[in-house]
């Protein structure tokens, strides 16, 4: 299965939503995106995952160095986490990094 990407803007915030599975193939389609995003003048990134079904490690990494490259106190929340997949973020303790909400609106709602 492929990966869709997607960006629109909400706000201030990039919003980069993904469908399909985030893996090894499929990861530069999302870093492309991100990158776009993180060169906007002030970069607050929300990535919707509502329609993600898989995330491998690669994509874990891929969203570890992108937190790392925001300007401190740049936002980079998740929306969306099916399941099995936010089980993969509580597992490698990454809820701690990026904080998970349910929609678009509650990651917006949350500050800058």
């Amino acid at each position: 299965m492929g990966l869709t990407v997607d960006t629109v803007q909400h706000g201030p915030f990039t919003v980069v939503c993904v469908a399909g599975e985030i893996d090894i193939a499929t990861v530069p389609d999302l870093r492309d995106a991100l990158e776009t995003a993180l060169h906007q003048t002030d970069p607050r990134v929300i990535l919707d995952l509502t329609g993600v079904s898989f995330c491998d490690s690669s994509g874990l990494a891929l969203l570890v160095a992108t937190r790392r490259r925001l300007p401190d106190g740049a936002p980079l929340r998740l929306v969306g986490a099916q399941p099995m997949v936010a089980r993969v973020f509580q597992l490698t303790g990454l809820t701690q990094v990026f904080p998970l909400f349910a929609t678009v609106g509650d990651a917006v709602g949350a500050g800058v």
